[in-house]
């Protein structure tokens, strides 16, 4: 995961570079429908090698929805499995056959489709559950370092945890 970080932190630099260098007008690109799409054409003057880069991007974007829905799923799948969802019977279940927790994947799918469809539908309501979720995230934070602090305040001993 370190060599990951080590390989493509240089390598997303270059590529910044690059494309800062080559975007051309930025109002024109953002006035776009496909701003990515625009900015490839514009640098590369040729319609079948900005098919080809959009291609390359198209199914690296594809893998990266596989590795989030896989991250998400195991997620649900572990809280699951220590009943800590709702429905944690029917998520936590593994298929017999292909060994994988399914329901967790496709309910991970489900919920990742619905918010591509939010998204399509109004920006503003996509926009709502994003500051909602990142609110909700933040506010766990909150909580979580809040009853550490007051333990510490107190001078009381956290309960021993397993890990």
């Amino acid at each position: 995961m370190v060599w990951s970080y080590l390989v493509n932190a240089p390598l997303t630099f270059i590529l910044a570079i690059t494309l800062c260098f080559n975007i051309g007008s930025v109002e024109a690109a953002l006035d776009s429908t496909h701003p990515v799409v625009w900015i490839f054409h514009n640098a590369l003057h040729n319609v079948s090698a900005t098919n080809a880069f959009t291609a390359v991007l198209l199914v690296l974007m594809a893998m990266i929805a596989v590795s989030n829905i896989a991250t998400a799923s195991r997620q649900m799948f572990a809280f699951a499995r220590d009943s800590g969802l709702p429905y944690s019977k029917f998520l936590k279940r593994i298929n017999p056959r292909h060994r994988v927790p399914l329901n967790a994947i496709l309910v991970t799918a489900g919920v990742t489709i619905i918010l591509s469809v939010i998204n399509m539908s109004s920006e503003a309501a996509f926009n709502t559950v994003l500051s909602l979720s990142t609110a909700a995230l933040m506010a766990s934070y909150i909580i979580s370092i809040g009853c550490i602090l007051r333990k510490r305040l107190r001078s009381e001993s956290l309960p021993y945890a397993r890990w």
